[in-house]
């Protein structure tokens, strides 16, 4: 911009941060946000959210904390994508005393929380194992207007699942069910597609299959095909999904499985399998 005698002002600062932002280059965003005021351009909102969302992409919760009150000393109204770049960055540092601190300042500084604020609000908790938390947060989102989603759900359920509240889990897998979501989940009655799941909404949406067959809700009539998925997917490659089905319907006693040998990223509950489960098998625990 120099060379050619163009004068950097704060849409190209705020631009320049922001793709540093989106480029996960938190110190590159930091170095430029900090050269506005050395270049006489003062920053905005916007380019405060930019060096905020950078920060907490990065790990770094404290910088984007300190961004946030930058912001009230020089007369920036921090909005709600400020508050949302804050807590989401506590949420991935760990913090979340400091991620509900700042959900609850929104109100008080006349800012809305949506369903981005709520999520990353429950998951805070639920890393830091605050089931309780997690809970009262996400009742609270329908008496502010805002539906939960699937982040919010699996969020729950994983907290949930972390403190073997299984019975709690099951109720709100099947609240989810009926508002929609985890349709691969509910193909049909002889497919339940897991792979796109994490390991605890696995065994919860498990449990709500042997239930669900066991009141007679769901059919026995055919095989049920489990789709788990190979690992491909997977950060290490591992097929923790496979393992994790496998697992839990030996230990919680459900039918027994066969592996599919034309893929292995499924197991079949064949229908002897399942009537012999429903004849003698053991419940599910309470």
């Amino acid at each position: 911009m120099d060379r050619r005698r163009v004068i950097p002002n704060v849409i190209s600062f705020s631009k320049a941060v922001s793709a540093c932002e989106k480029d996960g280059q938190w110190e590159k965003a930091l170095e430029l946000f900090e050269a506005m005021d050395r270049r006489g351009v003062t920053p905005d909102v916007i380019s405060f959210n930019a060096a905020i969302s950078a920060c907490g992409k990065g790990g770094q919760w404290e910088k984007a904390l300190e961004l946030l009150k930058v912001m009230d000393m020089r007369g920036v109204m921090p909005d709600l994508i400020s508050f949302n770049g804050a807590i989401s960055a506590c949420e991935k540092g760990g913090q979340w005393e400091k991620a509900l601190e700042l959900f609850e300042a929104m109100d008080r500084r006349g800012v809305t929380s949506n369903i981005i604020s709520f999520n990353a609000a429950i998951s805070a908790c639920e890393k830091s194992g605050q089931w309780e938390k997690a809970l009262k947060l996400f009742e609270a989102m329908e008496g502010r207007g805002v539906t939960p989603n699937v982040i919010s759900f699996n969020a729950l359920i994983e907290a949930l699942d972390a403190v073997s509240n299984d019975d709690t889990a099951m109720a709100y897998m099947k609240r989810a069910r009926i508002q929609g979501l985890y349709p691969k989940a509910w193909v049909s009655d002889t497919k339940v597609d897991l792979h796109d799941c994490s390991a605890a909404v696995a065994r919860t949406i498990m449990r709500c299959l042997l239930q669900d067959l066991r009141s007679g809700e769901r059919s026995s009539n055919g095989p049920i095909t489990i789709v788990t998925g190979r690992g491909n997917n997977s950060t290490d490659r591992k097929a923790v999904i496979s393992t994790e089905v496998r697992k839990f319907l030996v230990e919680f006693g459900g039918p027994v499985y066969t592996d599919a040998p034309e893929n292995q990223g499924c197991c079949v509950l064949s229908v002897e399998s399942l009537r012999a489960w429903l004849l003698g098998g053991s419940l599910l625990p309470k």
